[in-house]
């Protein structure tokens, strides 16, 4: 049976777990818009100056570019990669301010714990549903953190860095 040190440590290594797999999520939302906004601007840019040329081919590639910008404006609004963003943010500074009360718990107390294991349960009832493969890149992660055994990681493939960012 576990003591509430124990306890305790193994709340940490969770919480330490959860800051970097949001914060991941919400880095890989922020890539996604910024890519998504450079190609609205490119394609946007390129639909102005082929409409100023007035030759046919302008026009056809104006209406090309129009077409882009407009499939990838209603990819970005229908994904709300903005919204996101500010969600998994918003979880992750959660998970961190979770983690600052435990890590000031000097003495762990078993009313102590279960404040701060409620605490984490109702965090984690907002969540959606986690990628598997990032739980495994975020699980590692954590191991380094928190300096444990390097035999404790679990094995992450070149895929598994791939399928993260969905």
């Amino acid at each position: 049976m576990m003591d509430n040190e124990d306890k305790l440590f193994e709340l940490k290594f969770n919480v330490v777990r959860s800051v970097r797999y949001h914060d991941f999520r919400r880095r890989a939302f922020d890539l996604l818009n910024k890519i998504i906004t450079v190609l609205l601007l490119i394609f946007g840019s390129g639909a102005i100056a082929a409409l100023l040329q007035s030759t046919p081919s302008g026009k056809e590639w104006a209406l090309y570019c129009a077409v882009a910008a407009a499939i990838l404006g209603s990819f970005n609004v229908v994904l709300g990669s903005s919204s996101k963003i500010a969600f998994y943010g918003a979880l992750k500074n959660k998970h961190a301010d979770l983690l600052t009360k435990i890590e000031s718990c000097k003495e762990p107390t078993d009313e102590k714990l279960l404040e701060l294991q409620a605490r984490y349960s109702e965090i984690e009832k907002d969540e959606p549903s986690i990628s598997d493969a990032l739980n495994r890149i975020s699980f590692n992660q954590a191991v380094d953190a928190l300096g444990l055994d390097k035999k404790e990681k679990k094995p992450v493939s070149v895929f598994d860095y791939l399928l993260a960012y969905f």
